[in-house]
């Protein structure tokens, strides 16, 4: 991979386009600079020519909607930046276009729901956030069964009873603690 520099008298210049490309000559990534800090769009792209991400910069902080992109071009991730923090919510797909996670961060912590799925759909993991700290898990088998659950924030003899209330429905075949 070649590298091109924005230099003035053999220092880098403050204000720039930084590029990188790969040896067959296709651009790797571009790079914005003001003030010698990232500032404007820096872009990724896949040896193939198509995106692998990007994402906007203000004055050296992540700020807007990132994206990246699968090698085949599928979208892979969106997610939202407020001064250089996750906010917002945050998507993940398979390469096959399904869903394969979305989660909400507040202030760069992750707050609610972050629930993930199998490929064919079914709900697998559905943990909740309150301010970065984890508040409750369930778990789901491929057929949509509960495989486990935990509830953290619940005194633990109420976190128990939930548990074997779960168990003796038959909704709960194992716990993770």
């Amino acid at each position: 991979m070649s590298r091109k520099i924005g230099k003035i008298n053999n220092t880098l210049d403050p204000n720039r386009i930084e590029t990188t490309r790969y040896r067959n000559g296709q651009l790797n990534s571009k790079i914005h600079y003001m003030d010698g800090r990232k500032h404007g769009v820096e872009t990724v792209w896949w040896d193939s020519g198509l995106k692998q991400w990007e994402i906007m910069w203000k004055e050296g902080k992540e700020v807007g909607v990132g994206t990246s992109w699968y090698e085949s071009g599928a979208k892979y991730w969106v997610e939202t930046r407020r001064e250089g923090g996750q906010q917002g919510i945050q998507t993940a797909w398979y390469e096959s276009g399904k869903k394969s996670r979305e989660m909400m961060w507040s202030k760069d912590k992750e707050h609610g729901a972050k629930t993930s799925w199998y490929e064919s759909g079914a709900k697998q993991i559905e943990i909740r956030y309150t301010h970065g700290g984890e508040s409750a898990r369930m778990a789901w088998d491929e057929e949509g069964d509960v495989i486990a659950a935990n509830f953290p924030t619940l005194p633990r003899s109420q976190q128990q009873t939930q548990t074997l209330n779960q168990k003796n429905q038959g909704k709960i075949t194992s716990k993770t603690e």
